[in-house]
């Protein structure tokens, strides 16, 4: 197998060095394993990080270049819900690309979801509990912000690949809200303008433009961000149990039916609406019917159809003005508060729906 020339490698920001043991301290075994690569825990200039180690030797030259153009967009990128790329390496002993990143957070959101149990608990996730609206609209705006910020750089950078599976979550005992971080950029590219892309992306988050292969924009970042949202709405409302009914309805024998998000759209937003119906926190009802429709708009078959990142997070922030945070409170379903809770320093974060 050829691998890349050290100028090429080079010309992306990638530096050659023999060992891996002159850059980094390795903390952990692997928390990810494929054929082409592994992700571990290490430190690096006393800060914890993600490793991604890539095998150049089981790779085309084609996909070579791919793991290198990752590595050149994220070392440009410095956004709180954006991966950040602090160093990458060529090493020789291993034959290897070695991206060093941060935040560590070794939990995707597909993890998260996925690992919540009967009881409703998540061990994965030890600050999540079923019932209460929090933490869920600032996970959503800072989703929102983390692709609002790919999409306004110059030139806008489009993820293409927006899963569940490729959002990180991170957490400390010291924060008041779970941090999502927006990763995997192997596949993602800068807008160029009258150009296609390839035929590469999750199957069942393909969009409609990309099932009839007419190329993808930005909206096709809106698109999949909504199809997230709609697996999140299911652990909002219905907690574990909902997932797993939406994941079957959209997953479920999908190796046979090849289906995706596109194909079962209808039936997801009547299954939605009728978990919000049977939901008892009144704070989630009022949120969530809002949201929904938000949602509704982020996943339009028609891309022109679809709002612009920007637009709707400025949407999300309207819905939120009546969700607001109150100095040693709680969340109020309540404009005449909103003001008077601006001007206050000091958060509890309670939440909680009043009558208007």
């Amino acid at each position: 197998m050829v691998i890349l020339r050290k100028e090429e490698l080079e010309s992306h920001g990638i530096t050659w060095h023999k060992t891996e043991e002159e850059l980094y301290t390795r903390e952990d075994l692997p928390v990810a394993e494929g054929s082409v690569g592994r992700v571990f825990k290490a430190l690096f200039r006393a800060q914890v990080v993600a490793v991604k180690m890539i095998k150049l030797t089981r790779m085309t030259e084609a996909a070579q270049l791919c793991a290198v153009r990752e590595f050149r967009i994220l070392k440009d990128l410095q956004h709180p819900n954006v991966l950040r790329g602090l160093a990458g390496y060529y090493v020789d002993s291993k034959k290897s690309i070695v991206l060093v990143t941060t935040p560590w957070a070794p939990v995707t959101l597909y993890d998260f979801m996925e690992d919540i149990n009967e009881s409703n608990l998540s061990p994965m996730c030890p600050w999540y509990t079923f019932g209460p609206l929090k933490p869920w609209p600032e996970i959503i705006r800072q989703l929102m912000e983390g692709l609002q910020y790919l999409h306004t750089r110059e030139p806008p950078i489009k993820h293409r690949d927006l899963t569940p599976a490729n959002i990180l979550v991170h957490h400390s005992s010291s924060d008041p809200f779970p941090q999502l971080i927006i990763a995997d950029f192997s596949i993602s590219k800068e807008v160029v303008a009258n150009t296609q892309t390839t035929r590469v992306y999750t199957y069942i988050f393909r969009t409609p433009e990309q099932r009839e292969e007419k190329g993808t924009t930005t909206k096709s970042d809106v698109f999949q961000l909504g199809c997230c949202f709609i697996f999140m709405e299911s652990v909002l409302y219905s907690g574990g149990e909902g997932f797993l009914q939406l994941h079957d309805m959209v997953i479920g024998d999908n190796a046979e039916k090849v289906a995706g998000f596109d194909d079962n759209l209808a039936r997801l937003h009547v299954f939605l609406d009728q978990k919000i119906s049977n939901c008892s926190s009144t704070s989630v009802v009022v949120f969530g019917r809002k949201f929904r429709e938000l949602v509704k708009q982020l996943v339009a078959v028609d891309p022109d159809s679809r709002p612009s990142i920007s637009s709707a997070l400025d949407k999300l922030r309207s819905i939120l003005v009546s969700f607001t945070i109150t100095p040693g409170n709680c969340w109020i379903y309540d404009t005449n508060h909103v003001q008077r809770s601006r001007a206050k320093k000091r958060y509890v974060y309670v939440w909680q729906c009043v009558s208007t």
